[in-house]
């Protein structure tokens, strides 16, 4: 799901986030609790004469855009979605090799010497 793909009302949605917090022109991805802030200040500022942007649960809810658990692409202009996804699994992966522990290593090898698979 790329921008130019996005309903009017999604891209005026995206038009709102960004006018909100611009250092998303520049993001490839958002997670959950940035978006419901942003949509919470949207919120507010309709008394005063604000956007009028739903919740973005197409955002959230799409599996297409989930890259992990509570972070999501982010549709802006110009945004390559597939690059985005390859960098931030690739992050993932990093910060999982560099977070075991010598006890977590020993911990997975005695569940793999008594057949336990962990995915």
């Amino acid at each position: 799901m790329n921008y130019n793909t996005l309903t009017q009302v999604q891209k005026r949605c995206i038009d709102a986030y960004i006018a909100q917090r611009p250092s998303l022109l520049q993001a490839d991805t958002i997670n959950r609790k940035e978006v419901e802030a942003i949509f919470f200040e949207l919120h507010a500022a309709r008394a005063t004469s604000g956007v009028k942007v739903g919740f973005p649960s197409w955002l959230v809810k799409t599996k297409e855009l989930q890259v992990g658990r509570g972070l999501y692409r982010f549709p802006r202009p110009g945004a390559d979605m597939a690059a985005a996804v390859a960098v931030v699994k690739k992050q993932e992966t990093k910060k999982v090799e560099l977070d075991t522990s010598e006890e977590d290593r020993e911990f997975f090898k005695d569940l793999a010497d008594f057949g336990v698979e962990v995915v």
